[in-house]
């Protein structure tokens, strides 16, 4: 099982250009057709050589190759005790009996079932999961590549899209337009997890169904508006039922935000909002090459969906971190949607306190109303610098 895990993880090569420099869409990110055909031989050789014999090979394996998150029908876990694979079962009834009832606590004690022969940590009686969780256990299984979460009967039809697509749902049974029809009008879809689903665009997706066309690149931003229409952001938000906005031409103007980003000593934030699949974090790799930015600035990335979080406050991670850093470095938030209020006025306070201010681009998948008065604190934050700046210059002309 750790063999056949690592092989189904077998890595893209980072981000690279192709040899008449421009960079080909594979994957998300920035690699040329010939890098992503070699990662695909490599992946495809070891998943052969330590290919899992049937019907283990049902239970394993990863969502993207990357996330090992599965929903699965109650069947299931007879399957997995047949087949003497070696798990830690929790019940969700157990862990409320315990009084573990906070999404952290019920994470750390998940992980706490894993050692060094359980690869399978499998919960039952969670009927519903909180989005940070979900994601939390997502991003764990993406660091350790042995490790599966099955999850019994769970209902993520409204989680965010984003962290459903972490999740491999090919175990559960396909749900007829009854069961869709009756889930929408009693509020309800367990076991009919991946039928219920509400389209999502994606450049990914996207791109898949491209390839039969023999594209081999191509424009997401384009692609979304020919296939969806010019009002797909508006229908992502109904989707959503939250606010999502994207406005403007934001990439040239975060090109030109970063190359004057130091030319004053005032706190800048560049914030960027968008539905998920958009390629806000693709670009932010892609501006990373540009030679006009790469010999000029640096770049560090915070992921608010770390499971550091967990035992670890925000303000205690961005004072350790970033304590020092180099005079020309960017921080960049990623997954900011994923903090708490209390947290993005942590965030809010390290930018606004620190000296020498470090500029910071915001990236999330929805904006919050508190948002924007967390931007004006920031720009109060400027004001007063300006002030106090001027008056101390108006003392030493005196």
């Amino acid at each position: 099982v750790v063999a056949y895990s690592l092989a189904d993880t077998f890595p893209y090569p980072a981000s690279d250009q192709g040899e008449n420099g421009t960079d080909a869409t594979i994957q998300g990110g920035a690699i040329t057709e010939q890098q992503a055909f070699v990662a695909d031989s490599k992946r495809e050789i070891l998943q052969n050589a330590f290919r899992l014999p049937y019907p283990a090979n049902q239970f394993f394996g990863h969502k993207s190759n990357t996330f090992g998150v599965w929903i699965c029908p109650r069947a299931v876990y007879a399957d997995l005790r047949k087949l003497l694979v070696p798990m830690r079962v929790v019940d969700k009834a157990n862990l409320t009996a315990q009084g573990i009832v906070t999404r952290d606590q019920i994470f750390m004690h998940l992980i706490d079932k894993f050692s060094f022969n359980i690869v399978i940590v499998y919960v039952r009686g969670m009927r519903t999961i909180e989005d940070l969780l979900l994601k939390w256990c997502a991003e764990y299984t993406k660091e350790h590549h042995w490790r599966y979460f099955f999850f019994e009967d769970l209902d993520i039809s409204r989680t965010f899209p984003e962290n459903r697509d972490r999740c491999n749902v090919s175990l559960m049974p396909k749900a007829s337009l009854e069961d869709v029809e009756l889930a929408r009008m009693t509020g309800r879809a367990q076991g009919i997890v991946s039928a219920v689903e509400p389209v999502k665009y994606s450049s990914q997706s996207l791109s898949d169904s491209l390839k039969g066309l023999g594209s081999a690149s191509f424009d997401a931003e384009k692609v979304l508006q020919s296939v969806c229409g010019p009002s797909w952001q508006a229908e992502m938000e109904k989707t959503s039922g939250l606010a999502t906005r994207i406005e403007g031409n934001w990439k040239p103007a975060l090109l030109d935000w970063c190359k004057g980003v130091f030319v004053t000593r005032e706190i800048k934030v560049f914030m960027i909002f968008s539905p998920p699949g958009a390629g806000k974090t693709v670009f932010i790799d892609k501006l990373k090459d540009k030679p006009e930015i790469r010999d000029s600035l640096q770049f560090r990335s915070f992921d608010c969906s770390n499971f550091r979080l967990v035992h670890q406050s925000l303000a205690s991670i961005l004072a350790v971190d970033y304590a020092h850093v180099a005079h020309n470095t960017i921080l960049v938030v990623d997954e900011y949607h994923m903090l708490s209020e209390p947290q993005k006025r942590e965030l809010c306070a390290f930018l606004t306190s620190r000296v020498p201010p470090i500029p910071c681009i915001i990236i999330g998948n929805r904006m919050e109303s508190y948002d924007q008065d967390l931007l004006d604190l920031v720009r109060a934050a400027n004001r007063d610098a300006r002030q106090t700046q001027s008056a101390q210059d108006s003392t030493a002309i005196q």
